[in-house]
């Protein structure tokens, strides 16, 4: 009974070391951030799998060492989602329009004007994109716990926050808004001061992991 006892723990231990280190991403836009032309700190947050939050303190240093000092990250905290505990990292993410030395940045792609409803419209898109050298640290250190950087257990998420006078209008495709899935989320008009909170699947992690990037969502507003 006891030889069987110790296979179960044993296999469970080794399912445990090699089962993904689940990471979350999530970056604050502004609306017009998205349509400045300079770089533009904004917020971000990761969340990096970990044992038990009471081994926080054992992992916050591996975890701030990988981002540059540009990035100012600070561990914020520990919280349990389900059944995992999420080492919670406060980061200056940042938006631009050509490059950027960040961690995790914002690009904006600019497309041409478009009229829609008789009303013209400018529009921005914005594509998620991680440093290679960040993922490179990130590979160094997941490697050492026997496991692998892998787009299934990768999230993105991005939270629009219409900070302009007026409404905008919001178009992705294939995600979650506010949790709710959509397969098209065209144009929809997003309040002054109102938010939606996009999620996106993992095809855009495996993009965004291979240093694709894809553009995620288009912004428009009113010329």
């Amino acid at each position: 009974m006891h030889k069987i006892v110790d296979k179960f723990l044993i296999f469970g231990t080794i399912a445990l070391i090699l089962a993904g280190c689940k990471t979350d991403f999530a970056v604050d836009a502004f609306v017009t951030d998205t349509f400045a032309d300079e770089n533009i700190n904004t917020p971000a947050t990761m969340m990096v799998e970990i044992p038990s939050c009471d081994q926080q303190s054992k992992y916050e240093d591996k975890i701030i060492a990988l981002f540059n000092s540009g990035s100012e990250a600070k561990v914020t905290g520990c919280e349990t989602k389900g059944m995992s505990s999420m080492l919670v990292v406060s980061v200056n993410a940042e938006m631009a329009s050509v490059e950027s030395n960040r961690d995790l940045i914002l690009l904006r792609h600019q497309l041409d004007n478009m009229e829609i409803d008789g009303t013209s419209y400018e529009i921005r898109g914005l594509k998620p994109v991680i440093s290679p050298e960040f993922l490179t640290r990130a590979k160094s250190l997941i490697k050492e716990n026997f496991q692998t950087l892998s787009y299934e257990n990768v999230s993105f998420e991005i939270l629009i926050n219409n900070d302009e006078r007026g409404d905008v209008l919001v178009t992705a495709y294939q995600l979650w808004v506010d949790g709710e899935p959509f397969e098209n989320f065209r144009r929809q008009p997003l309040s002054r001061r109102g938010t939606f909170k996009l999620t996106f699947s993992d095809v855009i992690s495996d993009l965004i992991l291979k240093n694709k990037m894809p553009i995620v969502a288009y912004i428009a507003r009113p010329t």
